[in-house]
C-alpha cells in the first residue's frame, strides 16, 4: 500500500494509507485538520494501541507537525497559522497551562 501525508486523498478513502500509521479519524474545526492515529509497529499491517498521535494540517496542506493530545494540535495549527512555521507560540501555551506539547 503506498502511503501519503497528503489530506486530499487521505480523505477520498483512496488506496494511499496514512505514512506514520493507521488513521483513525480526521478532526476538521475551520481551516485545521487534524488526523488521529496509532503508530504503525515493524510491519505495516500491525499498529501500536498504546498512544493516539496527532498529525497537523492548515488551510488543507501538511504543516509536517504532530501532538501527542487533540487540544495540543489545536494549539499548534492555531499558532502555525498565525505566526508561521517557526512559530514558538504553542509550545508556551502549554506551558501555561502546564500540559505537554
Amino acid at each position: 500500500m503506498k502511503k501519503t501525508t497528503d489530506l486530499h486523498l487521505l480523505k477520498k478513502g483512496s488506496t494511499f494509507g496514512f505514512t506514520w500509521g493507521k488513521l483513525i479519524k480526521i478532526h476538521e474545526i475551520g481551516p485545521y485538520a487534524i488526523g488521529e492515529y496509532v503508530h504503525w509497529e515493524n510491519s505495516e499491517l500491525e499498529e501500536t494501541h498504546d498512544e493516539k498521535s496527532y498529525h497537523i494540517w492548515v488551510d488543507g496542506k501538511d504543516t509536517c507537525r504532530g501532538a501527542s493530545s487533540l487540544e495540543s494540535a489545536i494549539v499548534q495549527a492555531i499558532a502555525y497559522k498565525f505566526d508561521g512555521n517557526n512559530s514558538q507560540a504553542g509550545l508556551f501555551f502549554m506551558r501555561m497551562i502546564s500540559k505537554e506539547i
